[in-house]
């Protein structure tokens, strides 16, 4: 902002907040905040009577430097200034614009010079009214999406959008959101590609490597790599990479080693070859070989320091405001149709919508009398669902397992839906949603509970729930507080922002959490119960952990069908004895405009960048 404005923020709060405004008709005076949009630079409010000192006091200056700023206020239209004249005789001030009115201007001004993180952080200002918050919202989704700039040289096709989270580490070695592992796949390649073919149907299909094949005892893999592959620094992959790439998870300690355990040695065959000999079968490496762990990096590289990878794009920038993808015109696949990508990170925006909008009004003044764009929302059905687990490693009833019944009853997934609906798509008994599909659900009632309770060994213990600082997920956690409240169970709230689990182990006794697994739903799942860096690892104690294992061991070397039971043995045990509870399956929603072509999602539903590309309005696509 400017000073002048700062000045007047600073004065109009001092003197009330926001100056109370009267119509020019001479109706009744009226809050600014209940005036309709423009109406608020009105001609004629209500006098006040200051001091110099005050105003000096106020903005921290001389009492000449407030002549000054008065002077230069009255320029500008935002007040009316009468100097008290003789002795005992105070001065006039009198606003003309109202606090907010002055906010939405330099929120206008920043946005028409493309600085949206300044844009954002005039929203956070308390000046500004829900009402309007909500339409200079709007403003600013209809900045994001797709635009196009046109000069002699050619055009640039740019995206913008909003995420509600910075990510964490962008290292391969080290990825296990979501967000993370999305941005990998459009910045890194692996050596095969997971295609989901039908229901629950899969097939592997070249990467960066053309061909594979395995000897009949499945301890040897073969990969034959492309040829002229370029990194994002120009380097021309080699199997060396590879190599590189796989020994650095030993190296630095990454949770993604647990794969490679069963790992004897790699031999390279020549630039373009490589084999993985393992000292027992491994009938899952096709799934190894294509998940985020194995997003191949230059061999000598730090990705900890800046990722380099294969992929469609390469980074520009990353901020803790923003990161800025670049598209790699060297890439061994199709080179995308948008030059450059922008994701603008605010957490204090939380939502589980994602919004991709096409930007196309001339004129940034339109923007802010847009609502608040909708365009085509589809969902999409990820696997995964809500749970609420329990920290095992903390002293606390959780350990009794008749409390843990109890808490069964109360976090019924049946009521959850039906008493709280919104985003949530079915009652989940599995982290699979066509698993879930065929489990047979009990509404178990809050009287049985009480039973339950009245045996249990329960003291009346305050119980701490850990939850993300969502809507979505504050809303679960008053529900549950709101049940355990007529059990006479205490219940209080540790919210947290970052996914930083390991920080509420001495904090809450209940977590209330979110699993997204991957198209590759296998790899998802066993990564999620081995890979020692989730919820899981860190909240289980270790008779339970090895518990898990043993149910898992020699996963790699079973057939699928086989593996898949193991699997189901696992969640089972979960169910069993319940060490984790199921919530819902969910809705995910993406917002995008008509406008926009070439929409076909990744894992996690989030849309691939490598393929968007606006449609002119004359029916063509840009060039």
């Amino acid at each position: 902002m400017e000073p002048y404005e700062e000045h007047f923020i600073k004065i109009a709060s001092y003197l009330g907040n926001e100056p109370t405004i009267f119509p020019v008709t001479g109706a009744k005076p009226t809050s600014a905040y209940e005036l309709e949009p423009g109406s608020e630079s009105i001609s004629g409010s209500y006098p006040v009577s200051v001091t110099i000192e005050q105003l000096a006091g106020v903005w921290n200056c001389t009492s000449r430097n407030v002549k000054i700023i008065l002077r230069r206020l009255e320029e500008l239209g935002y007040i009316r200034w009468e100097a008290g004249r003789g002795r005992g005789h105070k001065s006039k001030l009198q606003f003309i614009r109202s606090s907010h009115d002055v906010l939405a201007g330099a929120f206008r001004r920043e946005l028409t010079k493309g600085h949206i993180k300044e844009a954002i952080d005039l929203l956070g200002r308390p000046e500004i009214c829900e009402r309007q918050k909500e339409q200079l919202w709007a403003a600013l989704y209809a900045e994001m999406g797709i635009s196009s700039q046109r000069t002699a040289a050619g055009g640039t096709d740019a995206m913008q959008m909003i995420r509600y989270r910075a990510p964490g580490s962008l290292d391969p070695a080290f990825v296990f959101t979501a967000f993370e592992a999305y941005i990998l796949g459009q910045v890194c390649s692996t050596l095969v590609r997971y295609e989901v073919s039908g229901s629950q149907g899969s097939a592997f299909e070249p990467g960066l490597s053309h061909l594979w094949e395995a000897n009949p005892d499945f301890t040897r893999w073969t990969f034959y790599l492309r040829k002229g592959v370029k990194f994002h620094n120009g380097k021309v992959l080699t199997a060396r990479d590879v190599k590189f790439t796989v020994e650095r998870l030993e190296t630095i300690g990454s949770p993604g080693l647990w794969a490679f355990k069963e790992l004897e040695r790699i031999e390279i065959h020549g630039d373009h070859a490589l084999s993985f000999v393992f000292r027992r079968p491994n009938r899952f490496m096709l799934h190894l070989a294509g998940s985020f762990p194995m997003s191949i990096v230059p061999e000598g590289s730090e990705p900890e320091e800046r990722l380099i990878g294969t992929g469609p794009f390469r980074i520009g920038s990353l901020t803790p405001d923003s990161l800025q993808l670049h598209a790699f015109d060297d890439y061994y696949g199709y080179r995308p149709l948008l030059d450059e990508v922008t994701i603008w990170f605010f957490p204090d925006m939380a939502s589980s919508e994602r919004h991709y909008q096409v930007s196309s009004a001339d004129n940034p003044e339109e923007l802010l009398s847009r609502p608040l764009p909708t365009g085509i929302c589809p969902e999409y059905r990820a696997a995964g669902c809500k749970y609420l687990l329990f920290n095992f490693n903390k002293e606390g009833p959780q350990h009794l397992a008749a409390f843990r019944q109890v808490l069964r009853c109360v976090y019924n997934p049946e009521v959850l839906l039906e008493e709280l609906g919104g985003s949530r798509l079915s009652p989940a008994a599995s982290f699979l949603p066509w698993k879930s599909k065929h489990e047979q659900f009990s509404r178990d009632s809050l009287d049985e509970a009480r039973e339950l309770l009245k045996a249990s060994g329960y003291e009346g213990q305050e119980i701490r729930l850990a939850f993300k600082n969502m809507k979505e997920e504050e809303e679960e956690a008053a529900w549950i507080r709101r049940r355990c409240d007529s059990l006479g169970i205490p219940i209080s709230f540790v919210p947290y922002k970052d996914m930083d689990f390991a920080s509420l182990l001495n904090k809450a006794e209940l977590i209330l959490a979110e699993e997204s697994i991957e198209e590759d739903w296998e790899w998802g799942m066993i990564n999620f119960f081995l890979s020692g860096h989730n919820s899981i690892s860190l909240f289980m104690t270790a008779e339970q952990i090895a518990t898990i294992e043993g149910i898992l061991s020699g996963y790699m070397e079973h057939a699928e069908g086989e593996r898949h039971l193991l699997l189901d043995r696992v969640e089972q045990l979960f169910r069993d004895r319940d060490w984790l509870l199921y919530g819902c399956h969910m809705n995910k929603k993406a917002f995008y405009d008509q406008g926009l072509q070439g929409l076909q999602t990744t894992s996690f539903g989030f849309l691939d960048f490598s393929k968007l590309w606006i449609k002119s309005p004359g029916g063509m696509s840009e060039p």
